[in-house]
């Protein structure tokens, strides 16, 4: 006679807990947001594209010249709006009642004529208009 031991029950409600924590949408949409967030920094700031995949266009000549005079004139024409990456740092992901969005937290400490006088150590100008 052959006898059979097995741990179904205990695989059956560890598959039964899981089932049970996907209909907890927070804890689901968590690690999705960040997904999402990842993605997003990626497609805007190093490949310049929009959320149809179109580009978000060309930077105008004056505006190069701007990026180049305070050294951020690699990458081309392309924009990537990344010239402090004050934007990109700001994007990041936070709780709603319904679950986790993509947002954009602003530092007021850092504001961006700080960072080009500070940081890059030159009398900037505004940059003019795109």
């Amino acid at each position: 006679m052959i006898s059979i031991k097995t741990n179904i029950h205990t695989v059956n409600q560890a598959l039964i807990n899981k089932l049970q924590g996907l209909a907890d949408t927070k804890a689901l949409l968590r690690p999705v947001a960040f997904d999402v967030l990842a993605l997003m920094r990626e497609r805007i700031h190093e490949d310049g594209l929009a959320a149809d995949d179109s580009s978000l266009g060309d930077y105008s000549s004056k505006y190069l010249k701007f990026r180049n005079d305070n050294g951020r004139g690699t990458g081309g024409a392309k924009k990537r709006f990344s010239f402090s990456r004050q934007l990109e740092k700001a994007l990041d992901t936070g709780p709603t009642e319904k679950g986790y969005a993509i947002i954009i937290v602003v530092d007021q400490r850092l504001p961006l004529d700080n960072f080009l006088n500070k940081k890059i150590k030159l009398k900037v100008k505004k940059p003019p208009k795109l």
